[in-house]
């Protein structure tokens, strides 16, 4: 168990802190813009390839009880993080060897996993839904042809999981790959201690630009998508018909406007 403990330091802190707005802002981009992604892994990912297990599902859960507020329901959901972390740091943490072989079956390993996990809780809580519009649309769609909602809701949760951990991976992968290359490692204190000063100077004065910078992009690019968010029901008021208002599909074959601008 030791071994998948992280060293606490300043350092391994800054990651998690990192990894946790990371997600943040990953799952308030993918949310705004309607994104068949979650999103909402890339943080606990990397801690989790970087610091082992333990950290990567602490960034995982800490997002999911701020995305989720006072929802013991979304608290759940860490359940999934916390799945995510031990698949992925299982594959990369601690490993030298990178390659696309490795990739590929780590992000769908991982996207299996989180979707066997999920899926219970989306059934309990969510009607079977998976909190994407792209992968509610396909369980909705499945529903009228299969009668089992627990087959539909994996499928709707694998049709966005898998994209998703796939894109992750080989873009943290690369990054990492082009750390190494820069001779950029996150090392333990006891590793520091018996390096030699010139490379520990080298390397520390790398690091904190390295997830400052990764703090401040995902800051920024979260901006927008809460700045530009609006509150229809405040201004409006809006009726959903669907399956359940004794619709046959959901599926949108014509859009007609007002003259004074509503759809």
């Amino acid at each position: 168990m030791k071994k998948y403990l992280f060293p606490f330091s300043k350092r391994s802190f800054a990651i998690i802190f990192a990894g946790i707005v990371l997600n943040v802002a990953g799952e308030s981009i993918a949310s705004y813009y309607r994104l068949p992604l979650f999103m909402d892994s890339v943080g606990t990912f990397v801690v989790a390839m970087l610091l082992g297990p333990v950290a990567g599902s602490f960034a995982g859960i800490v997002m999911n009880i701020l995305v989720g507020g006072l929802s013991v329901s979304q608290w759940l959901y860490g359940l999934v993080s916390i799945s995510g972390a031990v698949t992925v740091s299982h594959y990369f943490f601690k490993k030298d060897d990178i390659d696309s072989f490795r990739i590929i079956s780590a992000s769908f390993a991982t996207g299996m996993v989180m979707t066997v996990v999920s899926t219970p809780v989306n059934m309990i809580f969510n009607s079977g839904m998976t909190g994407n519009v792209w992968g509610d649309a396909l369980t909705e769609m499945l529903l009228q042809y299969i009668g089992l909602r627990t087959v539909c809701c994996v499928a709707g949760e694998l049709i966005v999981n898998i994209p998703d951990k796939i894109l992750t991976l080989i873009l943290l992968t690369q990054i990492i790959r082009f750390f190494r290359r820069e001779g950029i490692e996150l090392i333990t204190e006891e590793e520091v201690a018996e390096m030699d000063q010139e490379k520990k100077s080298r390397k520390q004065s790398k690091l904190p630009a390295i997830f400052i910078s990764a703090l401040l992009i995902s800051v920024f690019v979260s901006q927008p998508v809460r700045a530009g968010s609006f509150d229809f029901h405040a201004n409006c008021v809006d009726t959903v018909y669907g399956i359940d208002e004794g619709l046959s599909s959901t599926e949108i074959n014509a859009i007609a406007q007002s003259g004074d601008g509503y759809i």
